[in-house]
């Protein structure tokens, strides 16, 4: 019995390859049983002008299907203009026909999706205004989405086309990840913390302050598609929940900026779960604790978890050395609930996330106390070239260095030696006012073994919300080694400095704007299986380790080489000596006698002879510059039963006074 082809198409899934005018037809009942059918068909190539009127007739009649509820037409048709769209008022009259029809269906909703990424694909390479009329595509895809969840009829679609709409989505998100890499250097100020990537999204609203207004525009758009995008994939995992089940094994999703991997749990039988990314780069550590709690608040047992891995590089900027930054999406569904993101949860959820795979690491070393790992993450070998690698000497076996950098709120400061020709005490401390005292208790310092035949590295982490001051001291371990190999050159040291973080992000309502909060990056693991944290939410995560430039400096007075306990000797000296000279001048002051005091007398030769005894005195005032003061000089003359006063005053006019008594 001869069907037609819309018999067909009624019957179950339809899948054609064209073969010189003949369809093969695969024939699949809703039992999956199915059949090749071959039918004679007429096939007849289509091609549209390139011009504005036939964008503008095809639409038009598009709107017309529409109306009359033909959407396969529609969609046929409009597959054919998207091929044409190279610009941006193309693409809004394609979007408002597109507004003019809501999908409701599952099958519309593929229709949809499939028409998006044609669009993308034809007005690569995306500016910043197209994907922002993008982005009104992928909200009528959320929201059709959002429709059929509670209508309840997600899973009425095949699975074959679930499929195609997933990669489909998955295809747009990843060209989305590699448009959005680029701004331009000229919204930037000349500083290089200022640079913003699309993909740094730390201290968002502070950074863009200081860019231009069109780069303010700019980095907007391209974060409301991404969010619009984000709410498609995060609906499109319930549909996964109903699909997978947990004794299929996980479903994986690979791209070139980034890797999926789903996987359904019966919760009854797993008490804790250590869930991997499908790149092998992130760990989620879900304890029995959190699943219990995950199944009393979600009411089910089956949870379907999904982790997307995206790697990228966010400070871009830096010289000569690329930080590692991976975003991390965490999703939990069930068949008809979906564990909301705002949610906090009593007990933490842990990730891990590697920032960079070493297989070397765990090669032989000839020392049986090591502890060897079979596989380490570290991060990147310091270079010569970079800022924050430190080369340095000390001279004496006393002698300290000391370094200054900033470590920002719930991050997490690692220091990393990589060579060292003597053992080192090293302390690391955040306080605002540096103590050198603190180096002389022997348990506050570390130990760095000389050599270094594996890297070091010590870490301080910071648990206030605000930035603090951290200052690295080293100094020789050994006070009483002898100093002659090093008494030249100096004894050689070298490390590098980086801050490792990870954060929670939010997409705050009503306006468009990002929300971070700090997770709590923990010590046991971050030093060779990259940053382990800790967080009460289950959202999307992200994973920081950026190199951090620390600054020399020099202790009193820019000594080159301050000595511990010499240097404090001298402040005692110079202290004590300048007490000293002080209270000399203070009493010096108090021990002068009051303003009249006894005037030295001395006689004064006249050159000839004195018959009566005259007596000649004389007296200076100080005339000239000194003139109009008011001393006067007093003149006691005691003689045998009385004493006489005689007051002498100054007279401007007069220099000299001299008063001859005659006795």
């Amino acid at each position: 019995m001869r069907k037609t082809l819309s018999e067909y198409m009624k019957t179950g899934s339809v899948r054609t390859d064209y073969i010189a005018g003949h369809q093969l037809i695969l024939i699949c009942h809703n039992f999956f049983v199915c059949d090749d059918v071959t039918v004679t068909v007429e096939v007849r190539r289509l091609e549209m002008d390139d011009s504005d009127n036939t964008v503008k007739e095809a639409l038009s009649l598009s709107r017309h299907w529409f109306e009359y509820a033909d959407w396969q037409k529609a969609f046929l048709l409009l597959y054919q203009v998207a091929k044409l769209i190279k610009s941006k008022g193309r693409l809004l009259n394609f979007i408002d026909t597109i507004y003019f029809y809501e999908p409701q269906t599952t099958v519309q909703l593929a229709h949809l999706v499939r028409l998006t990424k044609r669009v993308v694909l034809s007005l690569e390479p995306l500016d910043d205004m197209e994907v922002n009329v993008v982005a009104r595509m992928l909200q009528l895809i959320s929201s059709t989405f959002r429709l059929i969840i509670n209508s309840n009829e997600l899973n009425t679609l095949m699975d074959i086309y679930y499929e195609t709409m997933v990669n489909e989505l998955c295809d747009i998100l990843n060209k989305l990840n590699t448009e959005w890499e680029y701004i331009p250097k000229s919204q930037c100020r000349a500083e290089s913390e200022s640079c913003l990537n699309i993909d740094n999204f730390r201290n968002r609203l502070e950074q863009m302050s200081v860019l231009r207004p069109q780069g303010l525009e700019h980095i907007n758009n391209w974060l409301h598609a991404h969010w619009k995008l984000s709410s498609c994939l995060f609906y499109m995992g319930m549909g996964t929940a109903r699909r997978l089940h947990p004794e299929e094994g996980p479903k994986l999703i690979e791209r070139s900026t980034f890797s999926m991997r789903m996987e359904s749990f019966d919760l009854d039988q797993d008490r804790s779960i250590e869930f991997q990314s499908a790149d092998s780069m992130h760990t989620l550590i879900f304890t029995d604790k959190l699943l219990d709690e995950l199944k009393r608040r979600l009411r089910t047992d089956e949870v379907l978890i999904s982790i997307r891995s995206h790697k990228q590089s966010q400070y871009w900027w830096y010289p000569e050395q690329e930080s590692h930054t991976q975003v991390l999406v965490v999703n939990a569904y069930t068949i008809n609930n979906i564990w909301k993101k705002s949610q906090e949860v009593a007990e933490p959820f842990q990730y891990i996330s590697k920032l960079k795979m070493n297989f070397s690491e765990g090669d032989s070393i000839n020392e049986p106390s090591r502890q060897i790992f079979n596989r380490g993450i570290d991060f990147d070998d310091p270079e010569e070239d970079i800022e924050n690698v430190i080369h340095d000497c000390v001279y004496t076996p006393l002698e300290v260095r000391m370094y200054r950098t900033e470590l920002f709120g719930h991050s997490v400061l690692g220091v990393t030696f990589t060579q060292a020709d003597i053992d080192y005490c090293v302390l690391i401390r955040m306080t605002n006012i540096p103590e050198l005292n603190e180096m002389e208790r022997e348990s506050s310092t570390c130990l760095v073994r000389a050599g270094v035949l594996q890297s070091t590295t010590l870490l301080l982490r910071n648990r206030c919300d605000k930035s603090k001051p951290v200052y690295i001291y080293l100094r020789a371990a050994n006070i009483s080694e002898p100093w002659n190999n090093f008494f030249h050159s100096g004894a050689f040291f070298a490390f590098t400095t980086d801050i490792r973080s990870c954060r929670i992000w939010n997409y705050a309502r009503p306006e468009p704007r990002w929300q971070n909060f700090a997770c709590m990056p923990e010590l046991n693991k971050s030093i060779y299986f990259g940053i382990h944290c800790r967080c009460n939410y289950i959202s999307d995560f992200d994973a920081d380790g950026m190199p951090i430039i620390v600054v020399p400096m020099n202790l009193k007075c820019h000594l080159e080489r301050p000595i511990v306990g010499q240097s404090y000797q001298i402040i005692i000296f110079f202290f004590s000596l300048a007490s000293f000279v002080i209270i000399y001048i203070f009493y010096s002051m108090q021990s002068v006698s009051d303003w009249d005091k006894n005037l030295y007398t001395e006689l004064y030769p006249i050159g000839g002879k004195c018959y009566r005894g005259d007596l000649v005195l004389m007296c200076t005032f100080g005339g000239r510059y000194n003139a109009g003061t008011s001393a006067n000089i007093i003149f006691a003359f005691k003689f045998s039963n009385q004493t006489r006063d005689i007051i002498v005053y100054q007279d401007p006019v007069v220099f000299m006074l001299v008063l001859m008594l005659l006795m």
